[in-house]
């Protein structure tokens, strides 16, 4: 059995520290071989390939409705409503550890022209939906691909007129989509550095003029992000919720277990619901491996012990704020967090940020700045 180990291992996430043992190779599962098959190319999957790649429709709702029809008549399964726990566990900790890296290097005096935190809602300027939602994420794949190659001109807060100076170019991002009341589709994007508002809206309507709507500068929302004690929490809400109705929204999820989730949840997404630039995707929670884990003692002594029966026996959890705890522990701990994120940080500019710096070093400039930390 001993040969199924690797290590033990710490792993600290944003409100708990989980410590396990980590195997050496995968168990083996059941259901890979009934997966296979129903990924083969049968006349059943043809027609919610079709379904799925339909770009005209009169509505959205019923449209939806007659795919989940013929998804769970081929699949003999439920169609998702909402992300599973392995999809919003994995989000969560892209999304925390992304924004604390941008915000490890951040610095007040520095202004815009430095790696920033945007945080957007793209919508469409309709209340009924008649394209397939393959076709909205895909031109927002486009979109996306555009606003990482124009310019994006600092706004100067004291004259509110755009300045000459431009900020970073998006390197990286994360998105997720969802659904409205009414069955439209939106976006919830996250961007690593300063978008001016005019420059997304423009960039956005050019594509909503793709799909065949109207220009609306109302499409087009930046979440203001000075003020919040928690960006990652506030992001990381918007990212990972489920589309509950509005009639349900002030009711524990708990508490509807006996209602069908087709009443419940709005309308599912036809399609990919989130994506991330490449190196996001790769980012993890710190670990602390054997030895190291001596470091965590007067973390974990500030946190509470979670017990519960459903825990295996390689795994112990203790609960609580990581980021209030760790304000109490030594400068060596905060130091240890604080590298991590960097290192972090530089993976995710390798190249771009180290030449930049070499030949245009930041300067302080006059701008007001994003209270971020």
């Amino acid at each position: 059995m001993q040969e199924n180990y690797v290590t033990s291992v710490a792993k600290v996430k944003k409100r708990s520290i989980v410590y396990y043992t980590r195997f050496a190779r995968k168990r083996y599962n059941e259901k890979s071989l009934t997966n296979l098959k129903q990924n083969l190319k049968t006349d059943e999957n043809k027609m919610l390939s079709k379904l799925r790649n339909q770009k005209e429709i009169d509505d959205i709702n019923a449209h939806t409705e007659t795919y989940r029809m013929a998804y769970e008549a081929v699949t003999k399964k439920a169609l998702k409503t909402t992300l599973s726990k392995q999809q919003s566990s994995k989000i969560s900790e892209i999304t925390n550890v992304f924004i604390q890296s941008l915000l490890s290097k951040y610095r007040h005096g520095y202004g815009f022209k430095q790696r920033s935190v945007t945080f957007c809602t793209l919508t469409l300027p309709t209340a009924k939906q008649n394209i397939a939602d393959k076709k909205v994420i895909s031109q927002l794949v486009k979109f996306i691909d555009d606003i990482k190659r124009v310019k994006s001109y600092i706004i100067c807060p004291y004259t509110k007129q755009q300045t000459k100076e431009c900020a970073l170019q998006v390197e990286n991002y994360l998105w997720r989509a969802e659904t409205t009341e009414n069955g439209t589709i939106h976006f919830h994007i996250l961007f690593d550095t300063f978008v001016n508002k005019n420059t997304l809206k423009r960039v956005w309507n050019n594509h909503l003029e793709k799909l065949g709507f109207e220009k609306s500068y109302n499409s087009a929302h930046i979440h203001s992000i000075k003020n919040l004690r928690d960006v990652g929490a506030y992001v990381t809400k918007y990212l990972t919720k489920p589309p509950i109705r509005d009639k349900y929204k002030n009711t524990p999820l708990s508490q509807l277990t006996d209602i069908p989730d087709s009443e419940k949840f709005r309308r599912p997404v036809i399609g990919k619901t989130w994506g991330c630039s490449k190196a996001v995707l790769k980012l993890k929670y710190i670990e602390f491996v054997e030895n190291d884990q001596s470091h965590l003692v007067e973390l974990t002594q500030k946190m509470k012990e979670y017990k519960s029966e459903l825990l295996p026996d390689f795994v112990t959890v203790y609960v609580g704020n990581v980021k209030e705890c760790l304000k109490k522990c030594s400068k060596e701990l905060k130091s240890i967090f604080k590298r991590w994120h960097q290192r972090q940080y530089d993976y995710l500019y390798q190249v771009q940020e180290k030449v930049l710096e070499i030949i245009e070093p930041l300067k302080p400039i006059n701008y007001v700045q994003l209270d971020l930390f």
